[in-house]
């Protein structure tokens, strides 16, 4: 449901500044300000050294849906096996650009070992699905 790429958004919200965000984590967490909180320009919410590094670094494992990335392998997504169900709102996802419809057909493409992937597109929902939720 709603598979976002937080990586690719991030990197979209920073553009040139996206490395310098990693490189102010890393230094605060050497001067032992793991915890305290990213400068507000780096990201929109409250989030930690630590916790954005970890999100958004080099060894991250949230970057399952690396749709931004065209050399993403997609390892975690080919390996499943039961059915999968995939969608998006067609409004304002957590995709670069909203290219919910691009994701989708990837999202199929890769899931090479699931018994079934169908893949649909909700019009009218956004992420929350709020007021579609019957649909």
């Amino acid at each position: 449901m709603s598979p976002s790429d937080d990586i690719g958004l991030q990197k979209e919200f920073l553009k040139e500044r996206y490395m310098e965000a990693l490189a102010v984590a890393r230094d605060m967490i050497e001067k032992g300000k793991a915890e305290e909180l990213m400068p507000k320009e780096f990201f929109e919410f409250p989030i930690d050294a630590k916790t954005y590094l970890n999100m958004f670094g080099p060894d991250t494992k949230i970057g399952i849906f690396s749709f931004h990335d065209p050399h993403a392998k997609f390892k975690e997504l080919s390996k499943i096996q039961c059915p999968i169900l995939a969608f998006y709102g067609a409004v304002d996802e957590a995709v670069v650009d909203n290219k919910v419809e691009e994701a989708l057909s990837i999202i199929k493409n890769k899931a090479t070992s699931a018994l079934r992937c169908d893949v649909k597109l909700i019009k009218g929902a956004s992420h929350n699905y709020i007021n579609h939720e019957k649909k």
